[in-house]
């Protein structure tokens, strides 16, 4: 065996066993058959993590260090690989708001009102509790998930859903996801 042929096997196992660990299957609840939906958002519907923009900060990176040629595989291969690793689900149901996402394998599934900030109802209480509010396109909350407070707001920013979680009592910044349109 070659070493290129090594090379190229143990890439194509580890992308296979990441996308087989990440991959993600509809949330538990389908609730957008709601006949009673007293409001409309351009949030609402499927949304998937952009991956090209995601990757796209190891870019300077590869020039700097001479090996430009390796930025298709994070710009074209990884994206095509992981496609719907981690799909995010905003919907609108009578004054609810439920907001579904994979992290891994798992469904986080929680849902609260929109008049008011309110306390919000987890599908999984010991993974995530928190209070959320709504204001127009634009969704805030405070969160204790796995044990660490965050913050997080969701917006659109350009036809692409932002998700902004500030970890409290970290000096990181603030960590922004870039989704887009999941067409099933």
């Amino acid at each position: 065996m070659t070493k290129w042929l090594f090379l190229f096997l143990l890439a194509l196992v580890l992308i296979l066993t990441l996308r087989y660990f990440s991959f993600s299957f509809p949330p538990k609840e389908d609730i957008s058959n709601c006949a009673d939906n007293t409001i409309s958002s351009n949030l609402e519907g499927y949304w998937d993590l952009n991956r090209v923009d995601n990757f796209s900060g190891l870019e300077p990176f590869f020039e700097k260090n001479n090996t430009i040629n390796y930025s298709i595989i994070l710009n074209r291969l990884l994206p095509f690989f992981l496609s719907k690793s981690q799909l995010f689900r905003i919907d609108f149901c009578s004054d609810e708001i439920t907001i579904s996402y994979n992290y891994f394998r798992q469904w986080v599934q929680y849902n609260f009102s929109f008049l008011q900030n309110t306390e919000i109802r987890s599908s999984d209480p010991s993974l995530i509790s928190g209070f959320a509010a709504y204001d127009p396109e634009i969704i805030k909350g405070t969160f204790i998930f796995r044990g660490i407070d965050i913050k997080q707001e969701i917006y659109l920013d350009g036809g692409e859903l932002i998700r902004a979680i500030d970890v409290k009592g970290s000096n990181k910044g603030i960590i922004k996801f870039y989704y887009r349109k999941y067409e099933q």
